[in-house]
């Protein structure tokens, strides 16, 4: 599920681009919280797809409207941590585009679209104790609309790359 990689490094680091587009180490494959040795868990085939069905599953048991987000824990470039972010989602948009909007004193925002989907997951992080085997994180009184934005909307065009 691996469409390009560099490395390995000297720790066996290879730092990877997945079929979904995600540039992840080691293509996301983790052995952490796996309950066995020589078990191994892998990234969803369809993040969002899992996404929509918890959320339609929940919906209908609860009779509610939700929205659902998928988190994996990344490494960002030039910092040291990892950090959760989405990788899929359902019902909340990934971005918020305010682009033209007045900031609080007028100023029209030229470059402004918060990563919504990506600052709720690494919310959810604080609370989910990564070590602990805690699945899911609920956040409540966060005012969203829904969306039909995707997992795929956090991904920068190859052309627009800054890297």
């Amino acid at each position: 599920r691996t469409r390009a990689a560099a490395g390995p490094d000297e720790k066996g680091l290879l730092i990877t681009k997945t079929l979904h587009g995600f540039i992840c180490a080691n293509a996301g494959v983790d052995e952490s919280n796996t309950g066995a040795e020589e078990v191994i868990i892998t990234l969803p085939i369809d993040p969002d797809a899992s996404a929509e069905k918890i959320r339609s599953t929940l919906e209908k048991r609860f009779n509610c409207e939700i929205g659902v987000i998928v988190t994996d824990t990344f490494g960002r470039p030039w910092r040291l941590g990892e950090v959760n972010v989405c990788i899929g989602l359902s019902g909340v948009p990934a971005l918020l585009d305010l682009m033209g909007l007045p900031d609080r004193d007028g100023r029209i925002m030229n470059v402004s679209m918060p990563a919504l989907g990506d600052e709720i997951a690494a919310a959810s992080g604080l609370v989910s104790a990564k070590s602990k085997g805690l699945p899911v994180t609920l956040l409540r009184g966060l005012d969203w609309k829904a969306s039909e934005q995707t997992g795929q909307s956090f991904l920068r065009p190859e052309k627009e790359s800054v890297f």
